[in-house]
């Protein structure tokens, strides 16, 4: 029988040469083979590559060889065969990373392996025998084998062998230290089981792990056959250059055939505005305003509401006013505020937007609904690490989705209908839900929540509206803390609704986020999780604002706390991972806020020879003697006392009750009597020992009253000493005089010293916790000074002087800002910035924010060759990740319009960023990893 020669040129690695022997007797009869052997290794030089097979195609032309085509031993192999093209043959090229596609049998099974263990170092047959193998050197310690040649020429160069080994190390042979993974292809070729061993004792002695992994000869098999499917080869035609590909492609033919453009790294955005219909725009900041001008906002802090009337056309604020802080009923000191302003700014306002720490302080205090937690899939052990209130209850129902989405296990409906009914029968007024994998497939979480919004009348939050965050404990904390926000919030929200109709405000009232945007009422009580540590956001917008800075360092001082964040580009650091709130790490993504106890109102102390400031916090004695005007003999007549321990407290402390306790019965009796006594007046200390029958000042119990926010103490604080200076010019200025002339008799310094030493207190502090905020990245558990060394360089009195200099602006906010930040250059140089209206920054703030959500999509691959898209309405499976692309662009539109519709706006702009992920191979340049499709919705 005769056949058709069909005859071709094989330019191949020499690392393949023992596979293509082996195969040898299956290569088809009318397949005629020119081989052209390249040396091993080419992949390091990949010019020279591109240079030797660009010479054995023009040699073949030159001398008009008659062949059918030229075939390609290679992948892309660090892109060393890009850019390769014939005039005159076809030129065949595998769809191929590199050689280890080769050897695995497909691209599919690579990128399988390349998800699973990207740190993997390969070993074949040729590999382990190969001259470029990364052998130790028998004559250097510590040196590969293929570096033995460079590590002689360096140190003859440089004539030190420290400086050879070092250059060895941390250039050429760097490289390994990507791994941790050791994988031997078995391919059943002969002396299999040597080179095995020999492959097993190099990670043994690099400490990584070993596997044995199944080899595939099939793709090179029919590569040299001449069986070329579209699928795992691209046949490039006469003229056509070989170019980087699509995720499914790999590589394409760069002309007619195959588009030049490849999807990969394509990272693009779109944007849209919707009012009534969707139409496409350059950019959201194009998009129409919504009209509103005029507008309220109003800061709840801690110690006072402040309240604010900004223009936002003029860019301007208009008029502010304070009113204290009513934790009791927060409405009350909202309505208080705002009455300070001029009654024409608010009957004509066209939005309220309030900033309030009220979900913090509930999660922190443990209040709300008592809600039961249900964890679809989780195992004990991950159910175990997941933390609930003392009122709460967390049970477990089996159901559960792989980590690619696959259902593993159908949702148990029976146990889940008995569950919630017991958790119901004992008290449970709210219900939340998380299942393992809700951010792969939130199919079993929306199907418990339709059985139970049938069978019960309890309100319930699913874990995957909330937040896409991977990780299962964080989110069932977040979902937890959502469903028990469920009645404060609607609660606050209600309340400031009566404000607004009794004061006739025609404004649409908004909710600070988390994020610094605005959410209204319906999405509030919907998910009023997004609402903790929006104080720090909102102060963040009005530092912007107000300065126009892009970047800078933000003090926010108030009477409490000051809160530091680092300002870059615009926008302040976001926190890695979740926020942290009392006892539970959420999915909320919060501002990277470090927050220090220092602030007007801090409690000034002397203790151990030295002035300390904060955290605690007290009520400023020159405050308390204007509310209580009895206080200023009392204090006047605690000069010179020094009966029983009285050593042991702080100078001039009183007490005063700042509300009734929620449980009186669970109080003592000591307790109970305290609260007689203070019920209708503050004491001091000494009074209080007196009507307790009690001598010890220093153990009178206190504590927990002051720990629940029942009593607080007074004494002198740096509110005190700006009265007593003459910079604040409002409380009682003799009560301020009699506690600072308290703490000189205590202290036997001089007043001017005394103060000196407290200013320089509060400046190193402050200072501290700046370049703190700067220097640790985020780690909570890092503080500067953070030694003895650092720590004698860091005052005026330190026998080294080294300097510290901020290099961005400082911008101080808060009411006490302008004075606690003068004198911080003897710790900290910096431009300190203290903007106009920088006392209510954070109302401005509130006012200035704009409404808007994130709507977050993720594309994978699975291995298998497809692309797995994890969305709100599920996961959906493609062929092709353009298709995924455009389905999350799609998703993105309905998503961000249903939501729209649901919570009441009537036009919003949407832009969606598609973003590429890829990491570096060993071989074939960078392989894709994930594609981010973020939308961001603006109302």
């Amino acid at each position: 029988m005769r056949f058709l020669i069909k005859r071709y040129k094989l330019i191949i690695c020499g690392v393949l040469r023992k596979e293509i022997d082996s195969l040898r007797a299956k290569i088809p009869p009318d397949v005629q083979l020119e081989e052209v052997w390249l040396e091993q290794g080419l992949h390091r030089e990949p010019a020279r590559l591109q240079t030797l097979v660009r010479q054995e195609i023009a040699a073949a032309e030159e001398a008009n060889e008659p062949l059918d085509a030229i075939l390609l031993g290679y992948g892309i192999c660090s892109r060393g065969t890009l850019g390769i093209s014939s005039r005159k043959y076809p030129l065949v090229v595998p769809r191929a990373h590199d050689c280890i596609t080769l050897f695995l049998g497909s691209k599919e099974r690579y990128l399988e392996e390349f998800s699973n263990a990207p740190g993997t170092y390969w070993f074949t047959p040729g590999f382990i025998s190969g001259k470029l193998q990364p052998g130790m050197s028998e004559k250097y310690a510590g040196v590969y084998q293929q570096y033995e040649e460079e590590y002689e020429t360096y140190r003859e160069r440089f004539g030190a062998e420290d400086l050879a080994r070092f250059i060895i190390e941390h250039q050429e042979q760097a490289w390994i230290r990507n791994y941790s993974r050791g994988a031997y292809v078995e391919s059943g070729l002969p002396g299999g089981n040597a080179l095995r061993e020999k492959a097993l004792q190099f990670c043994e002695a690099r400490n990584w792990k070993f596997e044995e992994v199944l080899g595939d000869l099939s793709l090179i098999l029919d590569l040299v056959s001449g069986r070329w499917d579209s699928e795992r080869f691209l046949v490039l035609e006469p003229g056509e250059t070989l170019a980087l590909g699509g995720i499914d492609e790999v590589i394409a033919a760069q002309g007619k055939r195959e588009g030049e453009t490849p999807v990969f790294r394509d990272d693009y955005e779109q944007c849209w505005f919707y009012d009534g219909e969707f139409r496409a725009i350059p950019s959201t900041e194009q998009a129409p305003s919504g009209g509103i001008d005029l507008v309220i906002g109003v800061d709840a802090g801690g110690t006072f509401t402040d309240a604010v009337a900004v223009s936002l056309s003029k860019h301007r604020v208009l008029a502010s006013g304070k009113s204290p802080t009513t934790h009791h009923d927060l409405s009350i000191g909202i309505r208080n505020a705002l009455l300070t302003l001029p009654e024409t700014l608010r009957k004509t306002a066209g939005r309220l937007a309030i900033s309030t720490t009220l979900a913090t302080n509930a999660i922190v205090e443990e209040k709300g609904a008592r809600t039961g937690l249900i964890l679809i899939g989780y195992d004990e052990d991950v159910a175990g690490r997941v933390t609930v209130g003392s009122g709460d209850i967390k049970a477990a129902v089996t159901g559960k989705h792989d980590i690619y989405g696959l259902e593993i296990e159908p949702l148990d409906e029976e146990s889940l209908v008995s569950l919630a009914g017991m958790m119901i029968e004992k008290g449970m007024e709210a219900l939340a839900l998380s299942s393992y994998m809700g951010t792969r497939n939130p199919g079993h979480e929306i199907r418990a929540f339709r059985i139970l919004r049938e069978r019960f009348a309890v309100p319930a939050a699913m874990g995957h509206e909330l937040t896409d965050d991977i990780d299962s404990v964080r989110r069932a904390h977040t979902v937890l803390l959502n469903a028990r926000l469920l009645p404060v919030i609607t609660m606050l929200i209600d309340s400031i609704g009566a404000v607004v109709k009794e004061l006739s405000m025609p404004a649409q009232v908004r909710l600070v986020t988390t994020e610094g945007m605005l959410m209204n009422a319906s999405e509030a009580k919907e998910k009023p999780v997004r609402m903790i540590l929006s104080g720090p956001a909102a102060s963040v917008e009005g530092v912007r604002f107000l300065t126009g800075r892009e970047s800078c360092v933000l003090a926010d001082l108030g009477g409490t706390t000051t809160d530091i964040a680092v300002i870059e580009g615009g926008s302040a650091k976001s926190t890695g991972r979740g926020a942290s709130v009392g006892r539970y790490t959420t999915s909320i993504h919060a501002t990277d806020i470090r927050t220090l106890g220092l602030g007007g109102d801090s409690a000034v102390r002397w203790e151990h020879e030295r002035v300390q400031v904060g955290p605690r916090r007290a009520v400023p004695m020159s405050v308390l003697a204007s509310e209580h005007p009895h206080v200023l003999d009392t204090l006047a007549r605690m000069q010179g006392f020094s009966g029983s321990d009285y050593a042991l407290v702080q100078p001039g402390t009183f007490y005063v009750m700042v509300r009734t306790p929620d449980n009186p019965a669970g109080l003592t009796d000591r307790e109970r009597k305290i609260l007689g006594i203070l019920e209708n007046s503050p004491v001091s200390v000494i009074e209080l020992a007196r009507q307790l029958s009690y001598p010890y000042f220093s153990l009178l119990g206190t504590e927990r009253l002051e720990e629940l926010g029942i009593i607080r103490r007074s004494g002198l604080t740096p509110t005190d000493i700006m009265v007593a200076e003459g910079k604040v010019n409002k409380w009682n200025l003799r009560a301020a005089e009699i506690i600072l002339e308290l703490y000189t008799e205590r202290s036997g310094l001089p007043r001017g010293e005394l103060v000196r030493r407290i200013w320089s207190e509060i400046h190193r502090l402050a200072a501290a916790s700046i370049i703190t905020e700067i220097l640790a990245g985020g780690v909570e558990d890092r503080s500067f000074p953070g030694c003895a060394y650092c720590g004698g360089t860091f005052g005026a009195s330190d026998k080294i002087e080294v300097a510290y200099r901020l290099k961005t602006p400082l911008v101080g906010i808060g009411a006490p800002a302008r004075l606690m930040l003068d004198g911080i250059e003897s710790h900290l140089s910096a431009e300190v910035v203290i903007p106009q209206w920088g006392e209510v920054a954070n109302a401005v703030g509130a006012a200035s924010g704009a409404g808007g959500m994130h709507i977050d999509q993720h594309i994978i691959p699975d291995g298998k060759g497809r692309f797995l898209l994890y969305s709100p309405e599920g996961m959906h499976v493609f062929r092709k990740l353009d298709d995924a692309k455009e389905t999350a662009l799609r998703i993105s539109r309905e998503s961000a319009l249903e939501y729209a519709g649901r919570m009441g706006y009537p036009q919003f702009s949407l832009s969606v960023r598609v973003r590429d992920r890829s990491a570096p191979s060993a071989f074939a340049g960078d392989i894709y990893i994930d594609t981010s499709v973020v939308a961001k919705m603006r109302y």
